[in-house]
């Protein structure tokens, strides 16, 4: 009796003494099961949910953001905080203050104080993020988002040198606004995909749009998916550079010279392939945004349809500049145009998306 007695003493004390916050309270549904076990299992899954909202319902309030840093990536942050156990946290008097059935789900009210003599929120925002980023604790998603919304802050080199190990394609090009250094890459630039038949997974889209960058389809559904999810700055890079690549398409009007001008060349038995990397040349008037070596060790050809064919097996200015001239000699007005265009664009250093 003696020792029960100096327990509650103790407990007593404790929560006299402990500076307590404000009570909060967080409310939540999850679906309602029939099942014995799977309802003993739903309390424990409501107890664990009502812990993590209060505590991020909390930090919300005592985090000193910096006043950069945007609404729609505290919350990432704060997930963070949380998983990373940096700060250290008590709940006191947590307690189940409702629960309810509704329709099919089964709706938790809970509250708690929080001990606030546990908790320093004090800490040094970038240098949490930087460290992350360092020990590849971040994801790659992530990572890139900040380090595009606070460049001063966030060390880009490091997350790109990262996001490099998991993605190889087009992305990193668009980011650092360069051209993309594997032509490769445009080949999906006009293929159509329905958006419903696209992956409604973040991960996996963001994978599709790295190696078709600048698919109009796959652009968009990303741009949704980045939005939605709070990649704003991503998302927005994402379709900006789709859109500088897009508004440069050939117009109906240009198109029809343009297919003058291939049928003149199917006359001569010189056939530009639909799928080809110079039919996309012309189909954005020469302002795709690709990198083209000079490469000027290619075999001397001087007949236009192997020209074209070497180009294609392996892209480079040089044979382009070759094509081109060609193209100027036979009054392939169009043509040459576009080629020139091209060929300004490959050699454009300063690109910009």
């Amino acid at each position: 009796m003696r020792y029960l007695f100096l327990l509650l003493l103790l407990l007593y004390s404790h929560s006299v003494s402990a500076n307590l916050s404000e009570k909060f309270l967080v409310k939540f549904a999850l679906p309602v099961n029939d099942k014995l076990v799977k309802q003993s299992i739903n309390k424990e899954k409501a107890r664990f949910i009502a812990k993590k909202l209060i505590i991020k319902k909390y930090l919300k309030t005592i985090i000193k953001f910096p006043s950069i840093i945007k609404k729609n990536h505290k919350k990432h942050i704060i997930d963070l905080i949380i998983k990373s156990k940096q700060l250290k946290y008590k709940l006191i008097n947590f307690k189940k203050e409702d629960t309810f059935k509704k329709n099919k789900s089964v709706f938790y009210i809970f509250s708690s104080n929080i001990d606030t003599d546990k908790l320093n929120a004090n800490f040094e925002i970038w240098k949490f993020l930087n460290q992350l980023i360092i020990k590849k604790k971040l994801s790659d998603l992530l990572s890139l988002e900040l380090a595009l919304s606070y460049k001063d802050k966030i060390n880009l080199l490091t997350v790109l040198q990262n996001w490099k190990e998991s993605y190889d394609g087009g992305i990193l090009y668009i980011v650092t606004d360069n051209l993309i250094a594997d032509p490769e890459l445009i080949k999906f630039i006009d293929k159509k995909f329905v958006s419903n038949d696209l992956s409604s997974k973040i991960n996996e889209i963001v994978y599709l749009f790295d190696l078709a960058p600048l698919n109009i389809d796959i652009c968009l559904k990303a741009y949704d998916l980045l939005n939605n999810q709070n990649y704003k700055t991503l998302a927005y890079k994402l379709l900006t550079s789709c859109k500088t690549v897009h508004l440069q398409k050939i117009n109906k009007k240009d198109f029809k010279i343009l297919n003058n001008e291939i049928k003149r060349l199917n006359n001569l038995n010189v056939n530009i392939n639909e799928d080809s990397l110079i039919n996309k040349i012309f189909n954005y008037k020469g302002n795709l945004p690709i990198s083209l070596s000079q490469n000027n060790t290619v075999p001397e050809i001087d007949i236009l349809g192997e020209l074209i064919y070497q180009f294609e097996q392996k892209p480079n200015l040089y044979s382009l500049k070759k094509i081109r001239d060609k193209f100027k000699s036979m009054d392939f007005n169009l043509m040459n145009e576009y080629l020139t265009n091209q060929i300004g664009v490959s050699q454009n250093a300063g690109y910009k998306f």
